[in-house]
């Protein structure tokens, strides 16, 4: 709510109820700690690239356009790499704000090819990392894979069984995911995968070995916090990796936020332990979360997630 629709929400109340000094009084008290005590903010919003209207168009700024876009990821360079989900491609987004398709349909078709460019296909991509040698690797997830992208955008599939559902570790096309989504990547390019259907933390080195770090290796879902495959996740979404190793999930069905170490130690810490959605700021497990989805942190520890179903970003302190 505006300042402005705040006053005039306010004076409409103080007219309505002048029934005696005491209300007036009453009322001028409320309305001036109202006014006192509304928050206040320097963060200055503006659109880098892309419109209110969906559509599949390269160009600079506020000329391109987007259709549901998710995951985001930066080179050394600075450039944005940006999974576009709706439109099944990869774009790459200048310091400038220049936008183009990196990878994947120019025109928005999905499917499962491995080549160049424009020449791939994706479906649905929707996480993205950078390794350090400026490989760009995606989930693709309704394809159950995880692929990679060159600097050149020679697009290979790193991970997952060419297009087949399943919960399996394994090498190469040997593993099988159900719809990765989130990914996160740590300093020897290990990359962390929320298999969301699966209800695990996949983790696949960047020679395409994948394994179970924490959740059922089954696909069962739950809320349980414990040690690697004992433990439980129910629709895992968002992933995030902190300078000390650990990784913080998203877990969106259970509204909650749980922290999985190195050792694949699962812990909660934020939201209800019951599985309760709600909006509520507070400490813990007095905290309550609705489908939480994206998750970042920042060089102070602290996590901000995309709440999905209550509309807000969160901030979560050590």
């Amino acid at each position: 709510m505006t300042n402005k629709i705040f006053i005039t929400l306010l004076l409409s109340i103080f007219i309505s109820n002048c029934k005696s000094k005491e209300s007036n009084d009453d009322l001028t008290t409320f309305l001036f700690l109202q006014l006192a005590t509304q928050p206040t903010s320097t963060a200055v919003v503006s659109t880098f690239a892309g419109q209110a209207t969906s559509g599949l168009l390269d160009g600079t700024g506020t000329a391109a356009k987007f259709k549901n876009p998710n995951g985001i990821a930066f080179d050394s360079a600075g450039n944005m790499y940006v999974a576009d989900t709706g439109n099944h491609c990869i774009r790459k987004i200048t310091s400038a704000g220049v936008v183009t398709v990196f990878a994947g349909s120019d025109t928005g078709v999905s499917g499962l090819t491995n080549a160049t460019g424009t020449a791939a296909r994706f479906n649905e991509p929707f996480g993205i990392v950078v390794d350090s040698a400026g490989n760009v690797y995606v989930g693709d997830s309704i394809n159950m894979l995880i692929r990679k992208i060159t600097s050149a955008g020679v697009v290979t599939t790193l991970a997952g069984g060419n297009g087949g559902v399943g919960a399996v570790d394994g090498t190469g096309a040997g593993a099988k995911f159900d719809q990765p989504k989130g990914l996160a990547i740590d300093s020897a390019d290990n990359i962390y995968v929320a298999d969301s259907q699966n209800d695990a933390i996949r983790k696949v080195t960047s020679a395409g070995v994948v394994t179970t770090l924490a959740g059922s290796s089954t696909g069962l879902s739950g809320y349980v916090n414990a040690s690697g495959t004992a433990a439980r996740f129910t629709q895992p979404i968002g992933i995030t990796l902190d300078s000390s190793g650990n990784l913080y999930v998203s877990d969106s069905t259970n509204s909650a936020i749980r922290k999985v170490t190195g050792a694949g130690v699962v812990t909660s810490i934020a939201g209800a332990i019951t599985r309760i959605s709600g909006f509520v700021d507070g400490i813990g497990f007095n905290s309550r979360f609705n489908q939480p989805y994206g998750i970042a942190t920042d060089g102070n520890g602290h996590l901000f997630v995309g709440d999905y179903g209550n509309n807000a970003i969160r901030k979560i302190v050590p």
